[in-house]
């Protein structure tokens, strides 16, 4: 229900955004505006249908070397776009590029989604932080740090189930 909720949403953005085109004909900067909002929205469909499709496998991972720094400033920045004016977000990002082997879209959504939860627990405002940083062995850590609420402890042990919503 929840992804379909998210869906039906992403749609009705893109109807009434077109609808808004067709009838502002004479302002073209509003038109070009209208048209990077109908790509976003259209980008965020594209990640959930493919969140979809390897929910239920029938799409496969495409594992490549990402600089998980340019993976989360792109995310980022396309999700400032979604996300409410009154949040502040920032990037304490490593200086150096961090290579991992992963999936892009993949990353994409975690990322996309852990800021639009982000957005909904801050609902009169916050501060959205992400950070990356280089540790031992190697390894790389992405840390997603907001001003919200925090989870519920009743719901904690549900938080990482496929579709989970609290919507």
């Amino acid at each position: 229900g929840g992804v379909a909720h998210d869906f039906n949403n992403l749609l009705q953005a893109l109807i009434s955004q077109a609808e808004t085109l067709q009838t502002d004909v004479c302002d073209p900067s509003r038109i070009l505006a209208g048209l990077e909002e109908v790509k976003d929205r259209a980008r965020r469909g594209a990640l959930l249908t493919r969140q979809l499709l390897l929910f239920a496998r029938r799409d496969s991972v495409h594992k490549e070397l990402l600089d998980l720094n340019r993976v989360v400033r792109e995310t980022a920045d396309l999700s400032g776009r979604l996300l409410p004016e009154h949040l502040e977000v920032n990037l304490d990002l490593e200086v150096d590029p961090l290579m991992v082997i992963g999936d892009r879209g993949q990353l994409e959504q975690v990322v996309m989604n852990l800021a639009l939860n982000a957005a909904a627990a801050m609902g009169s405002g916050g501060r959205l932080t992400l950070r990356t940083r280089r540790v031992e062995a190697g390894r790389v850590v992405l840390e997603v740090e907001d001003t919200g609420s925090g989870i519920p402890e009743s719901i904690r042990d549900r938080v990482f189930e496929p579709f989970f919503t609290t919507k």
